[in-house]
């Protein structure tokens, strides 16, 4: 180390609105002591440098992190409205067709258990296969006012118990609470 030539510079480091410009010219050391001082010199010098990016260093590896994870999230996450669900009525599906062109219909004298479940959709035959949580609202047909029929959320429930709010031509509208449940027929029509 000694006769070696050491040069430092570091120019505009920012810590708020304050400019900081650390020079440190040429040196040749030409003595033991001489290193040592250099040495102590630069070491100084980084370790100011180093606490004032402190705070820096560490929002920009919290920025880093930030993003690393919202990227990975979408990844992980599920897609809306990716399982088909379709209102059962005694393990029979209400609807008429499930497409466009189908129709959601019981007649006010209807019993038993109104589920949501999941469904095997087939051309012949279509089942349920697991039962998922939804709430109940009654639209009138007069005034189109959409009311919940309860605050609670129903695995399955008594037709009739519903049925006793509703008169003929109102529509009893199923909601699932999790987006990942496709209900495209959720009104069903009384009739």
């Amino acid at each position: 180390m000694i006769g070696k030539n050491f040069q430092l510079a570091v120019n505009n480091e920012k810590d708020g609105n304050k400019s900081f410009t650390y020079h440190l010219q040429s040196f040749t050391c030409n003595s033991r002591s001489a290193c040592f001082l250099l040495i102590h010199l630069i070491h100084a010098q980084f370790r100011v440098l180093f606490n004032l990016n402190k705070r820096i260093m560490k929002n920009v590896l919290y920025l880093a992190g930030g993003l690393l994870l919202s990227g990975l999230n979408p990844s992980f996450a599920q897609r809306d409205f990716t399982n088909c669900s379709a209102a059962f009525l005694n393990n029979k599906m209400i609807v008429t067709e499930y497409s466009n062109k189908g129709k959601s219909t019981v007649s006010e004298k209807s019993t038993g258990e109104l589920t949501v479940c999941t469904a095997e959709i087939g051309p012949e035959k279509s089942k349920p296969v697991e039962k998922i949580v939804f709430k109940v609202a009654i639209r009138d047909k007069v005034s189109k006012t959409l009311i919940m029929y309860s605050d609670n959320t129903f695995r399955q429930i008594d037709i009739q118990d519903i049925l006793k709010k509703c008169k003929k031509g109102d529509l009893i509208v199923l909601m699932t609470t999790d987006n990942q449940y496709a209900l495209p027929h959720n009104e069903i029509i009384v009739l």
